[in-house]
């Protein structure tokens, strides 16, 4: 998830494109932009990442492809490549804080943020389960607690 305060944007970032779709869903979106998601499958199939089959998620939902993202992380630099194409995304959005969950998530949100040269922070399993997840530990969302102040 990043998190802008000003703009009070915040987007959790999925990944739900099937291969075949790729090519649909980055036309028009920028020169580019389309091969750089063609390359990240790639690396994502090369290392073991991106498994296609039948999949039932935790949702109850049904897919056919699916990101495991704990072989994605044992690849420091395809994990610094996936983050970078966050980046690119949402350069232009005015990003204070990259959040990312602690199972995961949180090395994602902290390349993300690093590459942004923003805060990063992590949301925990609440203690109420089905609250989600909460921030605690002195969590704080202040401007001049970005690292790119």
């Amino acid at each position: 998830m990043l998190l802008s305060l000003q703009g009070r944007y915040n987007t959790i970032v999925p990944c739900t494109c099937v291969p075949e779709e790729i090519q649909s869903r980055t036309d028009g979106v920028g020169q580019g932009r389309g091969e750089m998601m063609v390359d990240m499958l790639d690396q994502l199939r090369a290392i073991g990442a991106l498994k296609q089959g039948h999949f039932l998620f935790s949702s109850g939902r049904h897919g056919d492809v699916y990101l495991e993202k704990f072989d994605l992380l044992r690849d420091p630099g395809a994990t610094s490549d996936v983050c970078r194409g966050f980046v690119e995304r949402f350069r232009d959005q005015a990003i204070d804080v990259v959040v990312g969950p602690t199972t995961g998530g949180i090395l994602l949100a902290f390349e993300t943020a690093r590459q942004l040269r923003v805060a990063a922070a992590y949301a925990e399993r609440a203690s109420d389960e089905a609250a989600g997840r909460e921030f605690r530990r002195g969590t704080s969302f202040a401007p001049e607690f970005a690292a790119g102040s």
